[in-house]
């Protein structure tokens, strides 16, 4: 994911975006309703939110500092 996103830089990106909704990966390890996960990445919002947050910090790790980082998600009242 790292490496991906200074591919787009190098490509002339203006922003990366992580696509966080609508049953998408990050979506699925963040919804009760899908992560039924036993281990750290699942239960608890903040164990069900560390690989999004992890994914985060991969792309920051790889990409200039203050390159805009931008996730979509829609959030669920069901927390």
């Amino acid at each position: 994911m790292g490496y991906s996103a200074s591919l787009a830089i190098n490509a002339g990106a203006d922003a990366i975006e992580l696509h966080d909704y609508g049953g998408y990966l990050l979506d699925q390890f963040q919804s009760k309703q899908w992560n039924n996960r036993t281990d750290e990445y699942g239960g608890s919002l903040e164990n069900r939110m560390r690989f999004t947050l992890q994914c985060i910090k991969t792309i920051q790790d790889n990409v200039p500092q203050g390159f805009p980082v931008i996730v979509k998600f829609t959030p669920d009242q069901r927390v």
